[in-house]
């Protein structure tokens, strides 16, 4: 994201009761914020590593790559309209 959009890009690592208290705090519902935190778990237990091809499968094409998803999308990224 900091090459395509030209801005640099910094990742967090709060806890998952910090994380949980923050998006609680941002106004998102309750069961949301229970899945996003069930979802950050599998990811920093390690379990959202595999690469699959079920993409490729269901579309027919290879998936996009993350590079290419911001370069489509930069405008939204950074705040501009189309």
């Amino acid at each position: 994201m900091t090459d395509e959009l030209g801005k640099k890009i910094t990742y967090s690592k709060p806890s998952l009761l910090k994380f949980r208290k923050v998006m609680l705090k941002r106004g998102i519902k309750k069961d949301y914020v229970n899945v996003m935190v069930m979802l950050y778990l599998i990811t920093q237990l390690g379990n959202a590593k595999k690469v699959t091809n079920t993409v490729k499968e269901v579309l027919g094409r290879p998936a996009t790559s993350f590079a290419q998803y911001v370069k489509d999308y930069r405008d939204i990224f950074i705040g501009k309209s189309k």
